[in-house]
């Protein structure tokens, strides 16, 4: 079955497409992932043939260069690490790399100096930035790269031709990237993601013991911004809001990852019933989708394309909870001490998940789950119509959310205190 139409149809289980650039953003990512997975370790090997490996690290480091090019979420997922390299070099010069959509990410989270941008729109746009940011990257003398990026040989490819004096990344003897790496990271699927990032800060001396993650900077002017969009959307300051994120990345296009819409709407039935004001998140492609989602939960409010990325931050920094996807705004929400409830089936919450406090996390934990990794590029066709998300009982959330009711009002009159 061809690649396209299972895209249509793992979408179509979940409504109308989204919009047509959701499609064409899938598709684009298959054909990199695929470029990356077979052309790319030719070009490995033949660019190790020039390599000689550093086994010490720069005794001084002036200038750091930090590659993540996907999941925005797993990027906040480094701002621990990036904290305790900031402590242990004060002073030093910290860039970051990544696809253009991202950028503003790095920034708000005070993890750089200065952020490259590549874009996606077209293969013509990739390759041109690619070599603008690895000629201006070689001009800037790079003491070491820390790639973040699980397994990637362009990330590899791209560390070498900026001629760092020391690189570092993630390793598996199983998955061929050349002699590229001077130091080892190896990635362990039974550690969660902070755990492995801090891995990367380990090649250069650093141990990160504080695994809090970085509070967002975020103006007056953006609270202010906020609260004026969500009143244009009909939602009042005093509002006792609950914010769910029926959408997924576009990094696994293949299979369903997502809980079921009419889930996700009979929570918000029920959360309306109680008198709560629900708001569904999602980006400005997501748009169509998040409004159909929305729509299954007659008094709720789609908010996708409303909120600009800061403004959904400090949404959320005001909100109840989040009902989540294991997917970015987790993450986000994390940051800003917002409880979640997340969803976890093709990926494992052991790496991604979050159980301090009042989050919680929705896994059934069957034989086949999970079956996506950085091991096989999150590439996979469930047997199963993803039953691992589909049998996570809506039932279950609920009570769940009824049990923990009080709790989550006394944490959310906190944190407004706090902010």
């Amino acid at each position: 079955m061809c690649a396209m139409h299972l895209l249509v149809r793992k979408r179509g289980q979940s409504g109308p497409l989204a919009e047509e650039e959701n499609g064409d953003a899938a598709m684009k990512t298959i054909i990199m992932q695929s470029i990356d997975r077979y052309l790319g370790r030719m070009v490995c090997g033949m660019m190790s043939v020039f390599h000689r490996r550093h086994k010490q690290p720069p005794e001084t480091l002036t200038h750091l260069v930090i590659i993540k090019m996907f999941g925005m979420g797993s990027i906040v997922l480094m701002s621990p690490m990036v904290r305790a390299l900031k402590n242990r070099y004060p002073g030093v010069r910290i860039s970051f790399v990544s696809l253009s959509e991202n950028l503003r990410v790095p920034g708000m989270y005070d993890m750089t100096d200065h952020c490259y941008g590549i874009r996606r729109s077209s293969m013509f746009a990739f390759a041109f930035d690619t070599l603008r940011t690895i000629l201006q990257l070689r001009s800037r003398h790079v003491s070491a790269v820390l790639d973040a990026e699980f397994f990637s040989r362009y990330t590899a490819v791209f560390s070498f031709l900026i001629r760092p004096r020391y690189h570092a990344g993630f390793y598996n003897r199983d998955i061929y990237r050349g002699n590229l790496i001077d130091y080892h990271a190896y990635f362990n699927p039974y550690r969660h993601m902070i755990d492995n990032f801090n891995e990367l800060a380990l090649s250069l001396s650093c141990a990160c013991t504080d695994h809090r993650l970085e509070f967002p900077q975020l103006s007056e002017a953006v609270f202010d911004g906020c609260a004026r969009a969500l009143r244009s959307a009909g939602i009042e300051d005093t509002a006792r809001l609950v914010l769910v994120n029926p959408n997924v990345s576009d990094t696994s296009p293949l299979i369903d990852r997502s809980w079921p819409l009419e889930h996700f709407a009979a929570f918000a039935r029920d959360a309306i019933s109680r008198g709560y004001t629900v708001g569904y998140i999602g980006s400005p492609s997501q748009k169509e989708h998040t409004a159909h989602a929305a729509g299954l939960a007659p008094g709720a409010v789609s908010l996708a394309g409303v909120l600009s990325l800061e403004e959904l931050l400090a949404c959320m920094s005001r909100s109840l909870l989040l009902l989540t996807n294991d997917s970015g705004p987790l993450h986000l929400a994390a940051s800003v001490d917002l409880p979640t409830f997340a969803f976890f089936g093709t990926e494992s919450p052991v790496i991604f998940g979050h159980s301090a406090g009042l989050h919680q996390t929705f896994y059934r934990g069957y034989a086949c789950s999970p079956c996506l990794s950085v091991f096989n590029y999150k590439r996979g066709i469930c047997e199963f119509g993803s039953r691992c998300m589909k049998d996570i009982s809506v039932e279950k959330v609920i009570d769940r959310f009824h049990s923990l009711e009080e709790a989550l009002k006394a944490d959310q009159q906190s944190r407004t205190r706090k902010h």
